[in-house]
């Protein structure tokens, strides 16, 4: 049988997108399954955590945000989604490499928000503009640190034992109480840096930027995804949201997210097949040499 014959017959017998998209429900199922356990940990009570009145990392005034919540939801997750889409269907022409892109994508960002959400709750670290947003009603404060003379004469002091609860904050917007306890890590360093790192390591791919082309034009197209996740980051310091560990806290997560999520569905970005996902279950007899399925690799 010649060559072209032998392409002809195996090309007959590739999958078509139906069968790619239930080769992979039970990973949307899985899908579905962390998008429900993270909400369930979102409305979770986070800890209350004891704090001074003096403690001066907790007095910032509280400031509205310069990257609010829809715009990080934006940035992290609908840009680079629209890439994978936009690079597989128009410029590759691949179904395959759109379902898997975008399932590693959800992926990324699940574990991600699952970890950070998790830790929000369980650390209950207040924020810099905690006091702000507690409005402590002084004459609790002096009558459980036994101060003496009026509220606005006496200097306020901690318990003799012990440091003050949320039950002498006056707020009664139970919500934003809430908030100004899930200081660390960082939700919008953590989710931008995963998904600015998950971008550039597909942009990284789809364009073979490590092909020994050195095209400098790309170096800089992949990066820029790392200063906007930096930028977004450094935003949340400027806007007293969060504390400095936080915000290293929550960008090392979203990285090791991104990193281990796109791994496990591509290739390495230095390697020669690095466009294409890992694709084991399907006998790849249909495939050609250019399509063919890389070897997983550890770089």
């Amino acid at each position: 049988m010649s060559t072209s014959n032998i392409g002809l017959e195996i090309g007959a017998n590739k999958p078509t997108n139906r069968q790619y998209f239930y080769s992979y429900a039970v990973d949307w199922i899985v899908v579905i399954v962390m998008i429900i356990i993270n909400v369930i940990i979102y409305y979770l009570k986070p800890h209350h955590r004891n704090f001074s009145i003096n403690d001066a990392t907790i007095k910032f005034p509280m400031k509205d945000d310069t990257v609010p919540f829809w715009a990080a939801g934006v940035i992290s997750v609908a840009l680079p989604a629209l890439v994978v889409i936009g690079f597989s269907l128009f410029k590759r022409r691949s179904f395959f490499r759109m379902q898997v892109g975008l399932l590693a994508l959800a992926m990324s960002h699940l574990t991600t928000l699952v970890i950070t959400d998790s830790l929000k709750a369980l650390v209950g670290r207040n924020r810099p503009d905690f006091l702000s947003r507690c409005k402590v009603d002084m004459t609790k404060v002096l009558t459980i640190a036994g101060g003496t003379g009026s509220s606005v004469s006496a200097i306020p002091v901690d318990p003799p034992l012990g440091l003050y609860s949320s039950s002498i904050c006056t707020n009664t917007d139970a919500a934003v109480l809430k908030d100004g306890m899930m200081s660390f890590p960082s939700g919008h360093s953590s989710t931008t840096f995963c998904g600015m790192l998950f971008l550039s390591l597909f942009l990284c791919a789809q364009l073979s930027v490590y092909n020994g082309k050195t095209r400098t034009a790309y170096l800089f197209l992949v990066f820029t995804p790392i200063v906007i996740a930096v930028l977004v980051a450094a935003s949340r310091s400027y806007d007293n949201r969060h504390h400095w560990q936080d915000i290293l806290g929550g960008s090392i997560i979203g990285v090791i997210c991104a990193w281990y999520c796109y791994r496990f569905y591509f290739p390495s970005v230095a390697s020669a097949e690095c466009r294409n996902p890992y694709n084991r279950r399907f006998d790849d007899g249909y495939t050609n040499v250019e399509e063919r399925s890389p070897k997983p690799s550890i770089v």
